[in-house]
């Protein structure tokens, strides 16, 4: 999850007891984290597009964004997904969303695909990154890529590491005059520029 405020309490209370998920929280700025789901909304939004609604006055009258949205479900559920030859809708209920066949997954097949589009994807990402190092103690700015007025700095900092990650993140607290009031946030250490002293 993200650090949204509508993730904060409620929904991770309700996730938690009602399906038995445990939130685990993203760093700041750092949307791969969740591709999936980001992946996920892109279709979603690219299918509301399709629709080509100018304002809320193209909704259908009786059943508004619902209509919509089942029609959005329906559509995502039904889409062969490519890392696994096969729907959502027949991996989850064993059964086909459109025809009335019943299915059955190789998970193996589908498992070792899976690992190898992994395999390959961390390759292609790894070729091109630059490694980075970070210790405790080390003074960095956090590029927030925010839009800012003119003449003040997008950077974030100066911040001082409290925790350096194995996994590319950093705990971070602002470096204060009074040392006091200080919060520590978690950032990717793609976002932050270390300064040398």
């Amino acid at each position: 999850m993200d650090k949204g405020r509508e993730f904060a309490l409620e929904l991770a209370d309700l996730l938690k007891s009602e399906c038995g998920v445990h939130r685990k929280i993203i760093t700041s700025g750092n949307p791969q984290a969740n591709s999936m789901i980001e992946r996920c909304h892109q279709t979603l939004a690219n299918v509301i597009c399709t629709w080509q609604m100018r304002d809320k006055h193209d909704l259908d009258p009786e059943f508004g964004w619902s209509g919509m949205l089942a029609a959005c479900r329906k559509a995502v559920n039904s889409a062969v997904h490519t890392t696994s030859p096969a729907t959502p809708s027949q991996l989850a209920l064993g059964w086909d969303a459109l025809l009335n066949v019943s299915f059955e997954a190789d998970w193996q097949h589908i498992e070792e695909r899976k690992q190898k589009l992994i395999t390959q994807n961390d390759a292609r990402e790894n070729a091109t990154r630059v490694p980075h190092a970070c210790n405790v103690g080390d003074v960095m700015t956090v590029n927030t890529c925010k839009q800012r007025k003119h003449g003040h700095d997008p950077n974030l900092g100066p911040c001082r590491t409290t925790q350096a990650h194995d996994n590319g993140a950093v705990q971070l607290v602002k470096v204060a005059d009074d040392n006091g009031g200080a919060v520590c946030e978690t950032w990717n250490i793609r976002n932050i520029n270390l300064r040398r002293t």
